[in-house]
């Protein structure tokens, strides 16, 4: 296992992170054996959210979790979440609430990071940075983050922070894979890297903030279980064919074959290698709940393709078609 670290987290964080949203474990279901095979191999790093299963899935991996040793483990937690009918929760009370309810179901004192799920930029980040800070001096988590936020929001919460003498949001969890999202995930908000030239991207290895990118293999897209010049549009789930399928991500598909074909890997390896390979700190999530698949996720810890990434995002075709126009 490779690891990096969080700004305010005083250990080792795995550069492949477990993740809690699963049939298994949204069902309350205990999932120890495959939690247990990926803390063996060296995942140490768990991102769970208060609303995953309603909470079940807390209360799932925290019947785990109170048989290791906690300072070994970071737990990632998320507050704040909609309510029904999609109303905002951005607020102290809820978020107080929510880690208050996540610790009891973690059997856990404190969460390592804790995010917030959503934004509402009708609230002043003046007011989410204060009640974020305020739950970092009750003990209730070591470091703040968000998830699916913009990066001028994020900039504007950092500089209330600094210039208040506060913590800063040192984590952020976008949507982040080689296959591009044909719109947000969630209706009217969202966040994703689109590229390694994107502004996001420049904006979060320019402030040192670490990226948990979740779907990082298109919901699915990426997985090896759909062949690009086999699989027809209908054939997708539902919400993979919404956010994920167009031409140009089946290209990227296809030419992550290739690859794979070339290095003699697998479809999801070289998908999740592509974001380790990426000169920004990336931690991709996965979410798997099967040994074999568990263990093919983490050899692309191992698979250097920096000489494919402009090949797999399609930037050589750019790049020809540049040159054409100055000839």
């Amino acid at each position: 296992m490779k690891y990096t670290t969080i700004p305010g987290l005083n250990k080792p964080v795995s550069k492949i992170v477990m993740g809690l949203s699963n049939d298994i474990m949204n069902r309350g279901y205990d999932n120890d054996d495959n939690l247990t095979y990926a803390f063996k191999n060296g995942i140490n790093t768990f991102d769970s959210a208060r609303m995953y299963g309603n909470g079940l899935s807390e209360q799932s991996f925290g019947r785990w979790l109170m048989r290791q040793r906690r300072e070994d483990v970071v737990v990632v937690s998320k507050c704040c979440h909609p309510g029904k009918f999609g109303i905002s929760r951005v607020n102290k009370k809820a978020a107080i609430r929510d880690v208050e309810e996540s610790l009891k179901a973690l059997k856990t004192f404190y969460v390592d990071v804790l995010l917030l799920h959503r934004d509402n930029k009708k609230v002043p980040v003046s007011k989410i940075v204060d009640f974020m800070n305020d739950i970092i001096k009750m003990g209730y988590t070591r470091v703040i983050g968000v998830s699916n936020w913009s990066i001028e929001r994020i900039k504007e919460a950092n500089d209330y922070a600094k210039e208040n003498n506060l913590v800063p949001f040192t984590v952020s969890s976008p949507n982040y894979c080689l296959a591009k999202l044909e719109h947000f995930v969630f209706p009217g908000e969202g966040s994703y890297i689109s590229s390694n030239d994107s502004e996001e991207y420049r904006f979060y290895k320019e402030n040192n903030i670490r990226v948990l990118a979740y779907s990082a293999l298109g919901n699915g897209l990426l997985s090896g279980k759909y062949k690009a010049d086999e699989t027809k549009p209908e054939e997708l789930p539902k919400l993979t064919r919404e956010l994920f399928y167009s031409e140009e991500n089946m290209e990227r598909l296809r030419r992550v074959e290739n690859v794979a074909n070339e290095k003699n890997s697998k479809v999801s390896i070289i998908a999740l290698a592509y974001l380790l390979n990426q000169d920004l700190d990336v931690c991709p999530i996965i979410s798997s709940t099967s040994f074999t698949h568990i263990g093919e996720n983490l050899n692309a810890l191992n698979v250097d393709i920096k000489d494919k990434l402009d090949y797999l995002d399609l930037k050589d075709e750019k790049k020809e078609e540049t040159t054409d126009e100055i000839q």
